[in-house]
């Protein structure tokens, strides 16, 4: 096993509106490129944790997990899983009534 020097650190990512200013927690190699980071908004009224790339930007990382749960909505591709899901069980039930 080899080891190779990588970065870790934490930073503001600055907003002309200090509201908007979010904090990342960044893991990985600034001279290769080679990095992810786990980015924190705090926006009172909708904080959020998102998983980026090196750079910090929102919608570029991804996450693997063998179970993550929702407790009120799930969106996938600006659908509402949880809704559409509840929609097909009605629907079901209505075939199942007839």
């Amino acid at each position: 096993m080899s080891f190779v020097y990588v970065h870790t650190g934490f930073c503001n990512l600055n907003e002309l509106d200090a509201a908007q200013t979010d904090g990342l927690i960044r893991y990985g190699s600034e001279v290769n490129g080679f990095a992810s980071g786990i980015r924190f908004s705090k926006q009172e009224s909708d904080p959020t944790v998102y998983f980026t790339n090196g750079d910090g930007s929102i919608g570029e990382g991804k996450l693997d997990a063998k179970q993550v749960r929702a407790r009120e909505t799930l969106i996938v591709n600006d659908v509402n899983v949880l809704d559409m899901l509840n929609n097909l069980k009605e629907r079901m039930e209505t075939l199942e009534n007839n």
